[in-house]
């Protein structure tokens, strides 16, 4: 009877310390996933928009996003969105993807920047908090530019 009682309380005391191993999940409030979306304005060198306005150099069908993969050498078209944001601006974005190491700026089917993007893998012991980041514009690197963000591109 000693032993059977002796097993029980070993059995209940194990149980009670998994169950408060490690944190409630139930209970923590995640910061919702950051965005992945990249947006861009084209500029000139007195910061007026490219796109749109007495200023307007480029039609937004002249404007592409190619991308290479990580395995691969070709390029491929990525869908390019645009939001007029009044009669003299234009934002341009796309989402990034992690299979793809560089994007590419195309104006009049000619290929003028590069942009090198990153992902940061991070986990709590509940929350997923990564987040993509512009790593570098051309041959410059970028620091401290989690995405979404908007990036100004002077032509």
């Amino acid at each position: 009877m000693k032993n059977k009682l002796f097993i029980l309380m070993a059995i209940v005391f194990t149980s009670a310390s998994f169950l408060n191993c490690g944190k409630s999940c139930a209970r923590e409030e995640c910061p919702n996933v950051k965005s992945n979306a990249f947006t861009f304005r084209l500029l000139n060198n007195a910061n007026q928009d490219l796109l749109a306005g007495s200023t307007k150099m480029y039609d937004t069908a002249q404007i592409k996003i190619k991308s290479k993969k990580t395995a691969g050498s070709s390029y491929e078209n990525t869908s390019l969105l645009f939001i007029k944001l009044n009669d003299t601006s234009i934002l341009s974005g796309f989402t990034v993807d992690k299979s793809y190491y560089k994007y590419y700026l195309e104006i009049n089917n000619v290929i003028t920047d590069s942009m090198g993007f990153g992902y940061n893998s991070l986990f709590t012991a509940c929350c997923d908090i990564s987040n993509y980041y512009l790593g570098s514009f051309n041959t410059t690197t970028i620091t401290d530019f989690a995405l979404p963000g908007t990036y100004f591109i002077r032509k």
